[in-house]
């Protein structure tokens, strides 16, 4: 198993009428491999976690 982590942003996001989530994310380029991320979309799915360093509380709206 391949391992890449950099930090990043989230640009925008949008699920289509098929239920397709896309997430597109910006990152300084001197922090992502590209040839290891071609590789990986090459070879192989990829398993995603999604951390943020957010320290307050947002309010549930609920």
């Amino acid at each position: 198993m391949q391992k890449i982590e950099f930090n990043a942003d989230v640009d925008s996001f949008k699920n289509d009428n098929k239920d397709i989530t896309t997430i597109t994310l910006k990152a300084l380029g001197k922090d992502v491999s590209l040839n290891q991320l071609r590789e990986m979309k090459e070879t192989a799915s990829i398993h995603v976690i999604i951390e943020s360093n957010q320290t307050e509380l947002i309010e549930d709206d609920q």
